[in-house]
């Protein structure tokens, strides 16, 4: 396997901090602002603060509030103009709101500040006060709003006048940040070339996902006669390559060893709505709704093969999406386009690639599997023990122990 392009050839791997001796320490205080997105769809924040907690790194004190778990920002590209104006208002003022409760609560300490996603309408409030007095904001930045409204989903100019004011905003948004947090290196590097951000201010680490059912999966026991279930779960989005998935479905339809089962709802819904009508309904599922943390665990434990994306250049060549994480602490077999990028100092994952995002290629790749049992066996057992030792809880509280020695080091010399 090939390393992905802006990666090391030879990482290294951050050095984890013993929980142990974290509970012996002083938890850095820190304060959090903003209007922050939550549910099955926004995991990171919520599971970045619990692992604070749980490791004893942070005593993290509210300061914003979180939304609705229904919410979901992309929406707000097709929503009536009523809609879009009355949410706009909503999430600028609120963030306006947690911006003046921060600076009561910072005091002349200048408290570091953790800002979720969606950071960058805290940020640009922020951006207007003098930088002495500004909170010092760490940023999280693994969804670009600009990117995702404008380029991810296929829909709308990104050079119409709406999407240049927002890719503005957002750039000065962010430049007000002291620390903006991304979730690879392909990401950081979007960051400095379509915005112009300084690479020295931004840090690619892990996501953070609740991974407690998932790394509880045991490994399945199944007879021969009984077919393998390959498994997609997510959002139905170009990102994905879900196109790429249905092709190669049917050209495996006719294989009474493989049964295929999506799980998830999204914009191209239409299409495996449209193309579910011409497959065989007995090696077929589609559970089209919105699905619990312990579904999506459970579905993912009951899986044999598990597919990533296959949505080819852009934006899913530079993630490791979430369901990603979730595939490898549950310690399964992975197929996913070879185009991805990872965290800095990360090696590439146990997994299958493919070279192009092609329905056939995909096809084949998974009739190899199939056919290999011994492959599919050693890529499952290896999984787990990269996600803990790569992307786990470990590696990313001790990422966060030395950011905000970063922090609290560069505001002494300031």
């Amino acid at each position: 396997m090939k390393t992905p392009p802006g990666m090391r050839s030879h990482p290294s791997t951050p050095q984890t901090v013993d929980s142990a001796d974290n509970r012996d320490k002083k938890p850095q205080a820190l304060l959090l602002g903003g209007l922050h997105l939550a549910g099955p769809g926004y995991p990171n924040a919520s599971q970045t603060i619990s692992i604070l907690k749980d490791e004893n790194i942070a005593n993290v004190l509210e300061c914003g509030t979180w939304l609705p778990e229904s919410m979901h920002l992309w929406r707000l590209r097709n929503a009536p103009w009523i809609k879009r104006i009355s949410m706009i208002s909503f999430l600028m003022f609120g963030n306006l709101f947690s911006l003046l409760k921060v600076l009561w609560k910072q005091g002349s300490a200048h408290t570091p500040v953790y800002v979720p996603y969606p950071a960058i309408f805290f940020l640009w409030w922020s951006s207007w006060i003098p930088a002495r007095w500004r909170p010092r904001c760490i940023a999280d930045a693994y969804i670009s709003v600009w990117d995702s409204m404008y380029r991810d989903r296929n829909k709308g100019n990104p050079s119409h006048f709406l999407a240049r004011t927002l890719k503005a905003f957002e750039s000065r948004a962010l430049r007000s940040a002291e620390l903006i947090l991304t979730d690879t290196v392909a990401n950081k590097n979007m960051y400095t070339h379509e915005f112009g951000i300084d690479g020295n201010s931004i840090s690619a680490l892990p996501l953070a996902i609740r991974d407690d059912r998932f790394l509880a999966c045991l490994p399945k026991s199944k007879s021969h006669d009984e077919p393998l279930t390959i498994l997609f779960v997510g959002t139905l989005i170009p990102l994905h390559g879900i196109d790429v998935i249905l092709a190669a479905i049917k050209l495996l339809m006719q294989d009474p060893r493989l049964h295929f089962h999506l799980l998830g709802d999204g914009q191209l819904g239409h299409l495996v709505e449209e193309t579910s009508t011409d497959l065989n309904k007995d090696r077929f599922t589609w559970t089209r709704e919105w699905a619990s943390l312990d579904i999506i665990a459970e579905e993912i434990c009951k899986a044999d093969i598990c597919l990533g994306i296959f949505g080819g250049k852009g934006k899913a060549a530079r993630v490791l999406p979430f369901k990603a994480y979730m595939y490898l602490a549950s310690g399964k077999a992975m197929v996913s386009q070879a185009s991805f990028s990872l965290p800095e100092d990360t090696p590439p994952p146990p997994m299958l690639t493919i070279p192009t995002a092609d329905p056939t290629v995909l096809a084949n790749s998974i009739m190899q599997l199939t056919n290999d049992e011994g492959l599919r066996t050693r890529l499952a057992s290896e999984a787990r023990d990269y996600y803990i030792k790569h992307l786990g809880h470990k590696r990313l509280s001790a990422e966060w122990g030395a950011l905000l020695l970063r922090l609290g080091s560069s505001a002494t010399h300031n």
